[in-house]
Formats: structure tokens, C-alpha cells, sequence
């Protein structure tokens, strides 16, 4: 058994490791490292699974169908397809996990096994930030990635996770949370992680933990207070604190103007089935916005697919039978969120398989001590 985990946890490693990096090698070692842990959680079942995978293959039967026709009626080169094929294995993440993993990740607490990787990236981002060494950053600049992954971490890590046995990742979690806000800046991490707290704390029936998560909501605040006003320069907290008091964002507003421009360019087959790609040419850059993002890349029929796809996915959180309805609607409306601003749900790979594993494993997880009860079980099995 011991030698089992080893080899999964290895493989899970390696899975995390080929998102961060692109090249065929890696998509490669991404592909096999997955396969191996669907063979791991398949070859012993659990006989209280009984879920149907058919929703999930029907899914990507159509987007597969949809992808292949697009290359065909637009006569797409080679380097247009492999770049519609990372927005579609991004954007569509999700049944993807569910299909290899869900018997996977029912065995074992993957956000465990994943959070020191994860934390080792954080970690070189923080430095790079501090130390203005950009071949530390590996991440290519993008901290505002790194945070959106830590906010979809943090209603599992603060709520289920088992603290007692892995008090120190909890805490190093926490600790580079707070440095990710200090020295990035970023106003979406920042809303993000309020609102997840926010829900969390009400979300709590123990009076006694919410009283507590009120207190430690007002000693971080003041903290934060100090440290920005100790160490942080007037414009980043003016760039923090505006997400509170500014709606109105002129650069995302002009990135959704100009993206309306080059729709209204399209030709009328363009405009029904898109152009296979999320970038807004003039400038650039993707639309920062996962629905005009889907409209470019796939078209009106993409983004009424794209619309029932999210809807049928509520729809499936309110009829399931996990107590933990409410914080898969949390998650949900967390990673929609950061996609209404940020382009990481067309572009953002790991950013999707962490919502997966996180959902995935919050919708097996009976309560906090159900979790502990399994880790203690597997830790006996070894």
C-alpha cells in the first residue's frame, strides 16, 4: 500500500508540475500522469459509488465533435488548432477530472498531497516579487494567477481540512495568502478572499468557531491595516482598496469595447461558431472576460453551450445529496467571479483542475470529521 501512495502521489506531482510548463513533453507527462491515477482509483472500487458517467462523456463527446467541426469550416493551421485545443482542455477542465479522477480522489485528500507542490510555486512568486527577479517568477508575471488558485483553496483548507494532523500547512497556506495579497496588489484577490471568508464564516453552525472567525476576521484586518500602511507603497493601496469603492475599470472597459468591435468584424460563420481563438488582436490579450472569451473562440453556439453547461452544473449542485451544496455554490460562484475579470478560465489550467479537485472532493466529504476519519484510515493502511 505504502509504495501504492507513493507512486500516486508521485503522479499527482508530476500532473501539477506539466500544467506549469508548455512543450509536447509536458503535455505529454500531464496526459500519462492522469491516466495513471484513473487506473489507481479504478482498480479497487468502491461499491458506494454508483454515479453514471454518462452526462460527463456526453459533454465531451459534443465539445470534441464541436472543436473538430471548427477546425474544418475554418481551415484552421496547426498552430491554430493546438491553441483551440488548450483553450478547450482548459475551459472544459472540469468533466475531464470528473470523468479520470472522481474514484481517484474519493480515496484520498488530493488538496493535501497537492498543497506542498503548491506551495513551493507560491513561495518562488513571493521571492520574485520581493526580490524584482523575474526568472524566479515561473509563472511568467502572472500573480494574480497564483492568487485566484489560493482563493479556490481557501474555503477547503480553512473549513475541511484536517488542521491538526498538517497544522503547518494550514498555517504556511494562511501566511502566503496574506503575502500574495500584500505584494501582488491584486484587487481580485483580495474581493475574492473576503467574500470566501465572508460565506465561510456564515456558512458556520458552530456559534462558538463563528465568534472566533469574527475575531480573527478584525486581527487580520487591522494587521493588514498596519502592514500596507508600514510597508506598501500608495499606489498599490490605492489599487487594493479600489476594488471596494471603484466599479468602473477603464482597461477592461476598453478590452470589452474593442472585443464587441472585432465580433461585429467576424463573418457571419465567425460569429456562429467563432474563430477558435480567445485573444482580442488589437490588443493582444485575451477579453479578461470568460463569456466574451467563449463568444470569440466558439461563437454564439459555443456560448449558449457554455451557458447550459454552467447551468446544468447548479442544477446538479442543488439536487446532489453532498451536505456541502452550499460550498460547491461557493466555489462555483468564486471561479466565476475571477472569470468575469481574469482570463484564467480559458487560459488557466491549473487554475480549473484545482476547482475540480477541490469540488470533487468537497462533494464526498460528508464533514471536517469525515475527512479526518479517512486520512486516518489511510494513514492505518499503510
Amino acid at each position: 500500500m505504502g509504495c501504492t501512495m507513493s507512486k500516486a502521489k508521485l503522479a499527482l506531482w508530476m500532473f501539477i508540475l506539466s500544467t506549469l510548463f508548455s512543450g509536447v513533453i509536458w503535455e505529454a507527462v500531464g496526459w500519462i500522469s492522469l491516466i495513471y491515477c484513473c487506473y489507481l482509483g479504478k482498480r479497487k472500487r468502491f461499491t458506494t459509488i454508483k454515479k453514471e458517467s454518462v452526462p460527463e462523456i456526453l459533454i465531451l463527446f459534443f465539445i470534441v465533435g464541436y472543436v473538430i467541426i471548427q477546425c474544418f469550416l475554418l481551415n484552421l493551421d496547426v498552430a491554430s488548432i493546438i491553441r483551440l485545443y488548450g483553450i478547450t482542455k482548459t475551459l472544459f477542465a472540469m468533466p475531464i477530472m470528473i470523468l479520470l479522477l472522481k474514484d481517484f480522489i474519493f480515496k484520498r485528500d488530493v488538496i493535501i498531497e497537492i498543497l506542498p507542490i503548491l506551495l513551493i510555486v507560491d513561495w518562488i512568486t513571493i521571492i520574485s516579487l520581493i526580490t524584482k527577479i523575474e526568472a524566479l517568477n515561473i509563472l511568467g508575471g502572472s500573480q494574480n494567477y497564483l492568487g485566484a488558485i489560493n482563493v479556490i483553496l481557501f474555503p477547503y483548507i480553512f473549513k475541511f481540512f484536517p488542521g491538526k494532523k498538517y497544522k503547518g500547512y494550514r498555517k504556511w497556506f494562511f501566511i502566503t495568502l496574506v503575502l500574495l495579497m500584500i505584494f501582488s496588489g491584486s484587487r481580485t484577490l483580495m474581493l475574492t478572499t473576503a467574500i470566501s471568508f465572508g460565506f465561510t464564516v456564515i456558512l458556520e453552525k458552530d456559534l462558538n468557531k463563528k465568534i472566533r472567525y469574527l475575531l480573527l476576521i478584525i486581527l487580520v484586518a487591522l494587521i493588514g491595516l498596519f502592514v500596507l500602511n508600514s510597508v506598501a507603497s500608495d499606489s498599490l493601496i490605492a489599487r487594493g482598496l479600489s476594488v471596494f469603492t471603484n466599479l468602473n475599470d477603464a482597461s477592461r472597459s476598453g478590452l470589452a469595447m474593442f472585443t464587441q468591435r472585432q465580433y461585429e468584424r467576424y463573418s457571419n460563420l465567425e460569429k456562429l461558431i467563432g474563430n477558435g481563438n480567445t485573444i482580442v488582436l488589437s490588443q493582444m490579450k485575451p477579453a479578461h472576460n470568460v463569456f466574451r472569451e467563449v463568444l470569440l473562440c466558439y461563437g454564439k453556439i459555443g456560448l449558449i453551450f457554455y451557458i447550459v453547461y454552467i447551468i446544468i452544473g447548479i442544477l446538479f449542485i442543488f439536487r446532489c445529496k453532498s451536505v456541502n451544496k452550499a460550498y460547491l455554490l461557493m466555489v462555483v460562484f468564486l471561479a466565476l467571479l475571477i472569470g468575469w475579470v481574469q482570463p484564467f478560465l480559458t487560459s488557466g489550467y491549473l487554475f480549473q483542475v484545482v476547482i475540480a479537485f477541490v469540488m470533487i472532493r468537497l462533494y464526498y466529504a460528508d464533514t471536517p470529521e469525515n475527512i479526518k476519519k479517512v486520512s486516518k484510515q489511510r494513514m492505518m493502511g499503510r
